[in-house]
């Protein structure tokens, strides 16, 4: 059901989505599949990029190691010992993302999406993955605008929690895999977020205009 959610979506031209299960029913597996899926059936030369905490990344390369036969996608290890360039220096960072472009998979974690985000943002990737999406809950920190700022024909957010604290996580969320559905950070938290302080708030009623607002984009 996952699987063809991710493909409809796809089909269907929409930006992305906000892929929601809980932990362990296997959002991992789902999204190599779509992945794989991708590439045998849309001829480019666009990269996916798959970006986790690094305590998941090598999980990421069993799970398509263990499953997955033939291999037909190359992985790059983008973590760890890094050549890229940290700096806004447009020549050096065309170069870095045209070292880049050309379909593998891209595992790498979130500290490298931030450090290295000026020649990352000019890779034209085909998905883009983010695993533990939580990790941009947060509008306007750095990790959300380097997040945000990536180029992609689709975008997925993968989280067990798409709500930890309140819900402006769940609006930066979508806002990252399917810009402008929930409006603006200011007016969502003044439709969704500041009526909960209010004792005489129907929370049910309000939670599921939230949901049935996100519609299609969320699978859980």
């Amino acid at each position: 059901e996952g699987i063809s959610w991710l493909q409809t979506l796809f089909t269907k031209n929409f930006s992305g989505g906000l892929l929601a299960d809980d932990m362990g029913l296997g959002k991992t597996l789902q999204i190599l599949y779509f992945i794989e899926w991708h590439y045998q059936n849309h001829n480019d030369e666009k990269p996916y990029l798959i970006v986790a905490p690094v305590s998941l990344l090598e999980n990421w390369e069993l799970e398509y190691n263990k499953f997955f036969n033939p291999k037909n996608i190359p992985i790059l290890k983008l973590y760890g010992s890094i050549s890229l360039t940290k700096e806004n220096n447009s020549l050096q960072n065309y170069n870095d993302a045209k070292r880049l472009q050309r379909k593998q998979i891209v595992l790498t974690n979130y500290e490298t999406v931030r450090v290295y985000q000026f020649s990352l943002a000019l890779v034209d990737f085909s998905i883009i993955v983010l695993d533990e999406a939580q990790k941009i809950k947060t509008p306007g920190t750095l990790i959300t605008n380097a997040s945000k700022a990536l180029k992609a024909d689709f975008k997925v957010a993968m989280t067990g929690t798409p709500v930890e604290n309140n819900l402006v996580d769940i609006w930066c969320l979508i806002d990252f895999a399917v810009p402008g559905l929930l409006g603006n950070a200011k007016d969502f938290a003044k439709e969704y977020q500041t009526p909960l302080k209010d004792i005489n708030t129907d929370v049910k009623e309000l939670t599921e205009r939230l949901r049935s607002n996100i519609g299609v984009f969320i699978k859980r």
